[in-house]
Formats: C-alpha cells, sequence, structure tokens
C-alpha cells in the first residue's frame, strides 16, 4: 500500500504523431504544387515573355524620353532641326563677356547635358548582363564535345545569332554614350535604338509557340 501512495500522478503529455504527420504531409503537398506550377512549361513561357516586354518597354522609353549626353554637345552635330516648331526646345541662358547681356540658345529636347547616365541605363545595363550569361550556358551546355562544333551547332541557329548581335550592339551603345564626343553619343543613339528594332524582332521566335501564329511564322521563315 505505502509504494502506490507514492506513484506520480501527475499529467502525461499526449502527442498525436498521426495528427502532426497529416499536417506535415498538407504542408508538402501545398508547396510541391506551387513548385510543380512555378515549373510548368506553360508558366515559364509566360514569364518569359512577360519579362520580355517589360524589357522592351523599358528600353523604348529609355531612348524615347532619358537618353540624355553627359556633356555639351553641338545640335547641328546630329543633324536635328532647332525650330521650335517642330521639337520641344528647353532654354540656356549665359552670359555675354563683352556687354554682360543675356544671350539665349535654345537646344532640341533630347541634348540636354546631364550628370550621368539614368537609372534605366543600368537597370538595362544588368538585364543584358543576364541574359549573356544565358547564352553562355546555352553555349557551354551543347551536346557537341569539341568547342568548334559547339561554335558551328551554336551560331547554326539564327536566333542565337540575333541574339549576339543584339548583345553586342547595346555594350557598343553603352560604350559610345560614355565617350566624351558629339559624334559618339550621336552613335551610340542609333546604335542603340537598331539594337532595340533587334529585341522587337526577337519577338518573333516567343510567338512562333503560340498555335495560331506559330506555323504562319514559320511559313514566312521558309519563304
Amino acid at each position: 500500500m505505502h509504494g502506490v501512495a507514492d506513484q506520480d500522478h501527475s499529467p502525461v503529455g499526449f502527442v498525436d504523431v498521426g495528427c502532426f504527420e497529416t499536417a506535415r504531409s498538407k504542408v508538402m503537398k501545398y508547396f510541391g504544387n506551387i513548385l510543380r506550377f512555378l515549373r510548368a512549361p506553360y508558366v515559364k513561357y509566360l514569364y518569359s515573355l512577360y519579362c520580355h516586354m517589360a524589357f522592351l518597354i523599358l528600353f523604348s522609353y529609355l531612348i524615347l524620353c532619358d537618353f540624355f549626353p553627359l556633356y555639351d554637345i553641338d545640335v547641328a552635330t546630329c543633324g536635328l532641326s532647332n525650330d521650335p516648331g517642330n521639337t520641344e526646345n528647353t532654354t540656356k541662358t549665359h552670359l555675354s563677356n563683352k556687354n554682360g547681356t543675356e544671350l539665349k540658345a535654345t537646344i532640341p529636347y533630347g541634348l540636354q547635358k546631364h550628370d550621368q547616365p539614368a537609372i534605366q541605363e543600368y537597370i538595362l545595363l544588368i538585364w543584358v548582363s543576364t541574359l549573356l550569361c544565358e547564352e553562355l550556358r546555352q553555349f557551354f551546355s551543347g551536346e557537341a564535345q569539341s568547342v568548334r562544333n559547339k561554335i558551328s551547332a551554336y551560331f547554326g541557329v539564327f536566333w542565337n545569332q540575333l541574339d549576339v548581335v543584339a548583345i553586342l550592339l547595346f555594350y557598343v551603345g553603352f560604350a559610345l554614350r560614355l565617350l566624351p564626343s558629339a559624334e559618339c553619343f550621336c552613335a551610340a543613339r542609333i546604335a542603340l535604338s537598331v539594337d532595340l528594332t533587334l529585341w522587337f524582332m526577337r519577338t518573333l521566335n516567343i510567338f512562333a509557340a503560340i498555335k495560331r501564329l506559330g506555323p504562319k511564322l514559320v511559313m514566312i521563315g521558309e519563304m
């Protein structure tokens, strides 16, 4: 009787192992479904399409509205008209050294000096650099063993050729815009404009996966 009285009557914690495993399996299944959704080919295609559209919009905005020189340049260098009725002008005021009178010279919009490149240029530079890394990954992940065969297989695809030209042309345009020369700035603007056209052409390859447009694009390419 004495041994029975000394027994510990404190409550014992109960863990429902089956309930825990059920909740854990539901959580793992939920996140597994999300992962499978993100890895689905159609979802990847949509992400690629939307990102490419955002890239084109940002690039177009830069060329049209936010591409300025980093130094003073001659208005006549780029062959732009100084007619106030045709272009949006800003007025630059300076003092004459002889009589101290104010002289006003109009500069067409897009040729005003800025202290540094726009933030959009840095974003595009990083973006194109990631595209370059992707092209390098495609090149080195080819099935060919030798470097010569890899080059032949990679450049045998037209879209790869277009990607290489577009990426190189962007770097050339970005480098030219940093040089302290009016001719280089005008050449940079032309190079980036042509580069933007190439990126718009690159959109045709994305649309080739669409059921209605794909066969038509293939037929146009075979003509």
